[in-house]
């Protein structure tokens, strides 16, 4: 589907994994913005079963991303365990001005949202 090829187009490699009844789409070597303490990360996105009916929702990093400055980021301490792995997880949702479509939203408008927040902490 359109997913699968975008993700094929990110060239970085992605799987999808079912752990305790939740399917996680596995984004491995992520991008992450300079300012950062790590470069890249291991990106992790809880799809729900009615996806694209259902929103997907917030997202995980392995390891936990932290600024370079120091300065704690907000709503990211939500713990998840994805098949053994400790993942952070970052609390942010779309606000009602952009709510879920699922006509035209999928993976890569939600990691248009990743990446917005990523660039938000650190000023871009």
């Amino acid at each position: 589907g359109t997913d699968d090829v975008y993700l094929d187009q990110l060239g970085l490699r992605w799987e999808t994994v079912n752990d305790a009844g939740r399917r996680w789409l596995l984004i491995h070597q992520y991008p992450v913005p300079a300012g950062y303490s790590a470069r890249r990360t291991l990106l992790a996105l809880d799809v729900p079963p009615s996806y694209p009916a259902a929103q997907i929702d917030m997202f995980y990093t392995n390891p936990p991303l932290a600024l370079a400055s120091g300065r704690a980021i907000e709503c990211t301490h939500i713990a998840a365990s994805i098949v053994g792995v400790a993942f952070n997880g970052w609390s942010r949702h779309r606000g009602p001005g952009s709510p879920w479509n699922p006509a035209v939203d999928n993976i890569s408008t939600h990691l248009a949202l990743v990446e917005d927040a990523l660039a938000k902490e650190i000023g871009e």
